[in-house]
């Protein structure tokens, strides 16, 4: 059972992640549930159970919402306490379980832990929003790692040495996007611009992660994936350092409705001034 403890832990994380407001709940959701039946099929075991539960905290965030939150003093404190709640209280089921649970065996105990850390008047909303877990039935496990997330971002430096990393570079690269812009080498600076915002995101992940206890970084995973099928705009031929920056901006504006809406205005805060800006 260590696996779901782990797995609530770096899903836990991913809370206010995957929920940017009702208008953009449901098409989240259901690519994270897309992306956990995907992990399913190759048989990557620990990625589909973190991915699937990031999927059953995102409606209990959505539900949450809708039942007033936004009306409390402060909202994301709230929201933080209710996460704080299921999270203690599926670590406190993992615990009294001594023999290993099939994947949507494991699912199904946290939604059992998770409804009983609500309030009563959030149990059918909660239970009724729950996806089909048909793609943790008779999974495959492949050979791979049960999750190199972590090993394979740190290599060998700390959380805190790579975001500052990151920065940096995404501090360069913004710098040298300015520049091409100088220069009318627009398409390279809108190539450079969305460079350091990728790194910025990329920073504000493992920042979180780390500050949230996900030590084996599975969250970052999680929100990368969703981000990794973004569209960019198209820069038009004559549009010059006005164009630059709209093009910039529009990733920004997609990478931050990726998140809850405390840490969009973190993250709005951290990007570097976009070039044309």
């Amino acid at each position: 059972m260590n696996t779901a403890t782990a797995a609530t832990t770096s899903a836990t994380a991913t809370t206010s992640a995957t929920t940017s407001g009702a208008g953009e709940a449901a098409p989240v959701r259901e690519r994270l549930d897309g992306l956990a039946r995907g992990h399913a099929r190759r048989g990557e075991v620990w990625s589909a159970l973190l991915t699937t539960w990031a999927v059953e905290l995102h409606r209990l965030e959505e539900v949450v919402w809708e039942s007033g939150l936004l009306l409390a003093v402060d909202p994301h404190a709230e929201l933080a306490a209710i996460g704080e709640a299921v999270a203690r209280a599926v670590e406190a089921v993992a615990d009294q379980v001594e023999f290993e649970l099939a994947p949507d065996g494991v699912v199904h105990l946290a939604r059992e832990a998770m409804i009983g850390a609500l309030d009563d008047s959030l149990h059918e909303p909660v239970l009724d929003g729950f996806f089909r877990l048909d793609h943790l039935i008779d999974v495959v496990p492949s050979q791979g790692r049960r999750n190199g997330h972590a090993a394979d971002r740190l290599e060998e430096r700390t959380a805190e040495q790579l975001v500052v990393e990151l920065l940096g570079a995404a501090g360069d690269c913004m710098a040298v996007a300015r520049e091409l812009v100088v220069e009318e080498e627009h398409e390279a600076a809108v190539r450079m611009g969305r460079q350091a915002d990728v790194a910025t995101f990329e920073a504000f992940l493992v920042a979180a992660a780390s500050l949230a206890g996900d030590d084996e970084l599975g969250s970052v995973q999680v929100r990368w994936d969703l981000a990794r099928d973004l569209t960019p705009a198209v820069l038009a031929d004559d549009s010059g350092a006005a164009g630059v920056a709209a093009a910039v901006s529009h990733q920004r504006r997609e990478l931050l409705a990726l998140l809850g809406s405390a840490e969009q205005a973190v993250l709005a805060q951290t990007f570097e001034t976009p070039p044309g800006a």
